[in-house]
């Protein structure tokens, strides 16, 4: 029998409705759907089996990944450059309310990989990392 998969997915952005018609379309299988949800912040928090991720602790994790060498990218893929520029694009900036935020604010910058890799590196199924399913 094949693994089960535990797919997470940026319900900060498409909502719930969306979650839900994914998860309906999964009915069966062999996918375990967590939605996470974007906050200010640098924790992360499980609620009602959501994750309430602040996009902080998700850059931090992936820095010190990448640091530590735990985590590398292939030097000669498209993908693994745009990665690099969104991670420097990657900023930290403090609303009037003193929240901090990270994220790419710049004009025509974007943190769609950094995102989806952050998400990826998150789980750690032998409990060691920052979740364990």
């Amino acid at each position: 029998m094949p693994p089960r998969i535990t797919l997470l997915v940026d319900a900060t952005g498409v909502g719930m409705s969306a979650v839900d018609i994914l998860r309906d379309a999964l009915v069966g299988g062999r996918c375990r759907l967590i939605p996470v949800t974007f906050t200010h912040g640098d924790r992360l928090t499980e609620v009602n089996r959501e994750l309430r991720l602040g996009k902080a602790f998700l850059v931090s994790r992936l820095w010190a990944l990448f640091q530590t060498a735990r985590l590398e990218l292939p030097a000669d893929h498209p993908e693994a450059a745009a990665m690099a520029r969104e991670l420097r694009d990657f900023e930290l900036k403090a609303d009037p309310n003193g929240d901090l935020k990270f994220g790419a604010f710049k004009v025509g910058t974007h943190d769609d990989l950094v995102t989806a890799l952050g998400l990826a590196v998150l789980i750690d199924p032998g409990g060691r990392g920052a979740w364990s399913v």
